[in-house]
C-alpha cells in the first residue's frame, strides 16, 4: 500500500486554525517616540492624566509623542481613554492633547482560492475596513 504525505498539508491547517488569532491579535498599535529632553523631562509617579481635545494655549515642552493606531472604537471608545492614560503616565506625562487624527481605508483580511495544483485560483473574499491613527503630544501640566 503506498501511503501519500504531503508535508505542505500541515502548515495549511496550522493556519487555517491561526490566522482568525492573527486577525484580532492586531487591533491596536501604540508607538511612543521621545523628545530629545525625554530623561529630564519626565516624571516618577504620575497620579492623574488629563487629555485634551486640542493644543492649550499656552506654552509647553513636549515630553513625547505616541501614535495610537485602532482598527475599532476611535477616540470615544473607553479603550482609547484608558490607554491613552496608562502609556501617557508610564511615560511620565501628566497631559496630552490630540495633535493630528487621520483615517485610512485598508483590506485587513483577504482569501484566494487554489487548485488542486497550488496555482493561484483567484480571489475568493476579503474584509476592507478603516485604521484610525491618532497622534497625542505628551506634556507636564504644571510647567
Amino acid at each position: 500500500m503506498r501511503q501519500h504525505h504531503c508535508p505542505r498539508m500541515g502548515r495549511k491547517i496550522l493556519f487555517a486554525l491561526t490566522s482568525p488569532l492573527l486577525f484580532f491579535a492586531g487591533c491596536l498599535s501604540l508607538e511612543f517616540i521621545p523628545a530629545p529632553d525625554y530623561p529630564v523631562l519626565r516624571r516618577e509617579s504620575i497620579e492623574e492624566f488629563t487629555l485634551f481635545s486640542r493644543k492649550p494655549d499656552r506654552t509647553i515642552r513636549p515630553v513625547g509623542r505616541m501614535i495610537y493606531r485602532d482598527l475599532y472604537g476611535g477616540t470615544d471608545s473607553e479603550e482609547f481613554k484608558s490607554t491613552v492614560e496608562r502609556e501617557g503616565k508610564a511615560r511620565g506625562a501628566e497631559c496630552g492633547y490630540i495633535a493630528r487624527r487621520s483615517i485610512q481605508r485598508q483590506t485587513h483580511f483577504r482569501t484566494n482560492a487554489m487548485d488542486h495544483t497550488n496555482r493561484h485560483g483567484g480571489q475568493t473574499g476579503e474584509i476592507e475596513g478603516q485604521v484610525e491613527t491618532i497622534e497625542i503630544v505628551l506634556f507636564q501640566c504644571n510647567d
